[in-house]
């Protein structure tokens, strides 16, 4: 719990969600400038979004090499696309690249080459029937209500087209170790977390064919896997942070797994 809010596991079905629930107001002032740019990126947000920037189009860039056995190339939309990174590292197979972000702070700083809709995803117009792939990299656990954001997803999928989801994993083995101070426990930012097994049940329910899941990983500096590796003890992982920067350290891109699943369905 934290910040007057608990996250809850359902008795029926495993699902993680919030309760109480924050309000849509509270969630859409979270999203201001602020999140991209926050000295306190455990509880919410980056702590530079913009530094991340190589990094991020290189992660997104093996990410997206996951859905060409089924899709690859054509018409991409990603939701809570931040800066627009992963719409930058599809330009090479989609010709067409549509981005949803609701932080206008945000969605000034998407490359004019896309196109851009400031808004919540539950309210954005959208051509029905037109993408070849639906993105949500780290978005659905920011969503409240899943089946209705699943039921849009479907109807803007053209006939053979993915929908493709990276989000944290409440079974991985980053959640286990870091247990109570999981990095993905940020309140009221993440109101629903899954499991395979939960993901995989949401989108049955919700129509889907799932096609693919495993884990995923992500292009990152020593010193931001020293600070989430460290969240529970935060002073000592921002110290060895600092450290491994004046060592020159953060020269250096690992890809690490991350403690998210990636995965990809398709329409039934």
């Amino acid at each position: 719990s934290n910040h007057g809010f608990r996250m809850v596991e359902c008795r029926g079905c495993a699902l993680w969600y919030l309760n109480p629930m924050p309000t849509g107001e509270t969630l859409a002032q979270l999203y201001e400038s602020g999140y991209f740019e926050n000295s306190d990126s455990l509880d919410s947000g980056y702590a530079d979004y913009e530094g991340m920037a190589d990094d991020a189009r290189e992660t997104f860039r093996r990410r997206l090499d996951l859905v060409k056995p089924y899709v690859g190339a054509g018409r991409l939309l990603d939701v809570g696309a931040g800066f627009g990174y992963l719409a930058d590292a599809a330009r090479g197979e989609f010709s067409e690249r549509w981005v949803v972000e609701m932080s206008s702070a945000a969605a000034a700083r998407v490359s004019s080459e896309h196109r851009v809709v400031v808004d919540s995803f539950e309210s954005a117009e959208l051509p029905v029937g037109h993408f070849d792939v639906v993105s949500m990299q780290d978005c659905l656990e920011h969503l409240p209500d899943l089946q209705g954001v699943l039921r849009k997803v479907r109807s803007l999928l053209r006939p053979g087209g993915v929908f493709f989801a990276v989000t944290p994993n409440v079974d991985s083995w980053l959640a286990r170790l870091q247990r109570r101070n999981w990095v993905s426990l940020k309140f009221p930012e993440h109101v629903v977390l899954y499991s395979e097994a939960t993901a995989r049940k949401a989108l049955r329910e919700a129509g889907f064919r799932v096609l693919s899941v495993q884990g995923a990983g992500q292009y990152a500096r020593p010193g931001f896997v020293a600070s989430r590796a460290l969240s529970a003890f935060p002073r000592l992982g921002s110290r060895a942070s600092r450290i491994l920067g004046a060592l020159g350290g953060n020269a250096v891109r690992l890809y690490v797994p991350s403690g998210s699943i990636a995965i990809i369905a398709t329409p039934d």
